[in-house]
């Protein structure tokens, strides 16, 4: 789904913005950014903005378990470049980019920022672009906007740059996330009002952007970036069809064998609930259909509760780990960096970081009335966190078949902390992965049969990856 990974990114800063527990701030009184507009900046004194730029340092050096993942991140030296650069920074506005900048540098997409929105002396085109295979796709335009490119249209350059060197460029430093593919939608879909997208620039500015429609031809236009000074309504203006699930539970028939099953969400019990409740009249199907493109998780638990009506066996869920800090150790593998003896050589790991808590979740139990049907679950970039615990457990069912896209490629347990002016972040602290060790953050779960969706897929308003599903169910009878 193109929306998908869009959404569940809006649903993870979401929680970031509003926790029940409050989050680690700071000691002592700040302005809040989210006040600030071009004509009223907020100024932050020197000591609070170091004290922002540090308090990220410092989580990620004690709890960061992806380093490995960033081989050639220096961690120091990006700290460095960020405590100046935001001593510079004469706005909140500023500053924000700073932060978002040197976080983007751990490449996780359970660690992140809530900036406010208070973007200003910036704008943008008002179309909006979606990845489709990694291509940037239009996706929305206004009304009567741009009457020469229709939707679906693959976006090749701006002002004379190629678009992907804009991304690499312009708007990649910006996105924290696991996977590749993840990133590159991000990058692509953007997020203007906290600064940052590939259509951004000065207020009022031309843009020409070089387009190649579907049917193959190029075209060029030249358009204002004036998103926030015009009336263009773009939400209520042309958008590609998303043929995809819906952002509710859903249950049908689609023949007398064949049953499909929506969850979209394992954030409360409700689609567990549901399920539960239709349960005892999936007995007479052969395979049930689980959607879970649009679950961008919640609580694992919720997925344990559906998939043990398919628990043939026992099934075992993530393995993961934590680092663990014992002072003493640390000072001691620092001794052995200095000065060596054999004594204090067993502790130089703990000196580099690479000491670990290690668990794994729960088995669900062996069901001697699990359902007979085999399972089908569709996914892809939209399908994370707790969903993706729930294909762990599920890929040791022998007869579940896994369709669509990899997955969003991104879990973990996240410290929550809140910085000057207010700006509410999260950092994984915990790393998740199959039990026999296999990662799965930063690639995403791959499908056992990968369905992509096209321009022509998403013009047709054609499901391809439901459609695929059924066929492998009704070849299997």
């Amino acid at each position: 789904m193109l929306n998908a990974a869009v959404a569940v990114l809006a649903t993870l800063q979401a929680q970031a913005d509003h926790q029940i527990h409050p989050p680690l701030a700071p000691p002592f009184d700040t302005a809040d950014c989210a006040t600030e507009t071009a004509e009223s900046p907020v100024v932050l004194s020197s000591a609070e903005k170091a004290f922002g730029v540090s308090q990220i340092w410092s989580l990620a050096h004690q709890h960061f378990p992806f380093f490995d993942q960033v081989p050639d991140l220096d961690w120091d030296a990006q700290y460095a470049t960020a405590l100046t650069e935001s001593l510079a920074a004469e706005t909140c506005f500023e500053y924000g980019l700073v932060l978002q900048r040197f976080i983007a540098h751990l490449d996780d997409g359970h660690t992140g920022l809530a900036v406010p929105s208070i973007a200003h002396d910036i704008d943008y085109v008002p179309i909006d672009l979606r990845s489709v295979s990694g291509k940037p796709v239009l996706y929305g335009k206004p009304k009567d906007y741009l009457p020469r490119v229709p939707l679906g249209s693959e976006l090749l350059s701006i002002d004379g740059r190629d678009i992907n060197d804009i991304l690499e460029k312009d708007v990649y430093p910006y996105v924290a996330q696991s996977a590749e593919h993840v990133r590159r939608a991000r990058a692509i879909n953007g997020f203007e009002s906290i600064g940052w997208g590939p259509l951004v620039g000065e207020p009022g500015s031309m843009a020409k952007l070089r387009f190649r429609t579907p049917e193959g031809k190029r075209v060029t236009v030249r358009v204002k970036r004036d998103a926030n000074q015009s009336d263009h309504d773009l939400r209520g203006g042309d958008w590609m069809t998303d043929s995809g699930p819906s952002s509710n539970f859903e249950y049908r028939w689609i023949d007398d064998e064949l049953a499909y099953v929506n969850l979209p969400s394992f954030a409360s019990s409700s689609a567990a609930d549901q399920f539960e409740e239709i349960a005892g009249e999936l007995t007479k199907a052969k395979h049930v259909i689980v959607d879970l493109r649009s679950n961008g998780g919640g609580s694992t638990g919720n997925g344990v509760r559906v998939l043990r009506y398919f628990a043939e066996r026992e099934l075992q869920g993530s393995a993961w780990r934590t680092r663990q800090t014992n002072s003493a150790h640390v000072a001691w593998g620092h001794s052995f960096e200095l000065y060596g003896g054999s004594y204090f050589e067993k502790f130089v790991d703990a000196y580099r970081g690479n000491v670990w808590l290690e668990g794994q979740f729960s088995p669900i139990r062996e069901n001697p009335d699990a359902l007979s049907a085999k399972l089908i679950v569709l996914i892809g970039p939209g399908t994370a966190s707790a969903a993706e615990d729930f294909l762990v457990y599920a890929d040791g069912l022998p007869s579940a078949t896994v369709v669509g896209q990899p997955t969003f490629g991104s879990t973990g347990q996240p410290i929550l902390f809140e910085l000057p002016g207010k700006i509410r972040g999260r950092l994984v602290t915990k790393r998740d992965s199959y039990p026999d060790g296999r990662d799965f953050v930063g690639y995403g779960i791959q499908p056992d049969v990968q369905v992509d969706e096209t321009v022509d897929s998403l013009l047709s308003e054609t499901d391809i990856v439901l459609d695929r599903a059924i066929e492998i169910a009704r070849a299997d009878r």
